[in-house]
Order: C-alpha cells, then structure tokens, then sequence
C-alpha cells in the first residue's frame, strides 16, 4: 500500500480487495468494512475472501445482496442477517460485491480480473485450466493468446 486507509478514495480507485484472517472475525477489519460500505455506495468494485466475509456480513453489507462465504454458518457466527441471499458456491460477483470462500482463491482471482476487465475471456479460461485444474494445456493457451504482444 502506498496510501492509508482515510486517504483512500472510491472515486480515485478500481477496487477494494479485502483479504481473509481470524483478526476480521474480532473486529480487527472494521475501518476496512466501513471503507468497502462507501466503495459500494459510490458504484466502485468490493472484493471479500474468507474471514473478510465476515467481516462485511458483521457490518450489515451482505443482509440485501446475494454473495457467499466459508459457509452460511460461519457468517451466522457474526450475527448477520443475510442469510435469504446466501449461495453456496465457491464465489458469488453480485454487482459490484465479489465473495468467496477461502478455499476458491484461484476463483477469487479470476473473478476479479473479470470485474477489472483485465483479460478476455479466452484468457482467463487458460489461466483457469492452468492455475485451477493444473492442467498445463493451460499454459499453451496463454502463450497462443498472447502470442502477438
């Protein structure tokens, strides 16, 4: 980081991506939550992994939006009330809102190119073939896709 967190500005910035950890759970992130809740109302990409769900399930910013975590019991460890717009999948983009699980970082990953407009799709299926599923068909696909450059 190159700026502290009061000096952030949703308007000056693409996304906020919020990391997991225990310390979310104990409130160790709530400056962090209270930023993502002023990047949501100004239309600028929050991206949340693991512990960091719950983070903004404790903050009351998954109650109206679909999303997902480590498990729907682990945000009810918070207190939340979102749990009508729980999915259980391993990433759920809803708008600007990326979740996931802290088991799918490489969906996590790939979600957030995709909301960053980063890479075609072509490339982020090699990237995920490669990365995701080891397969490494992946990686001649990206050197192919980007060939050119």
């Amino acid at each position: 980081p190159d700026l502290s967190l009061d000096t952030l500005e949703p308007q000056k910035s693409q996304m906020l991506i919020l990391p997991g950890a225990d310390i979310a759970l104990k409130g160790g992130i709530d400056s962090f939550v209270k930023t993502a809740s002023q990047f949501l109302s100004a239309g600028t990409p929050v991206a949340a992994i693991c512990g960091a769900t719950a983070a903004l399930a404790k903050g009351g910013l998954l109650d109206e939006l679909p999303h997902t975590s480590n498990a729907k019991i682990f945000l009810e460890m918070v207190g939340y009330k979102g749990g009508a717009h729980y999915q259980d999948q391993l990433v759920v983009t809803s708008g600007n809102l990326i979740t996931a699980s802290g088991i799918a970082p490489i969906e996590f990953a790939i979600e957030i190119f995709r909301k960053l407009d980063v890479y075609s799709d072509t490339t982020l299926r090699a990237w995920s073939k490669l990365y995701k599923d080891h397969n490494p068909e992946g990686f001649y696909e990206l050197m192919a896709e980007h060939s050119d450059e």
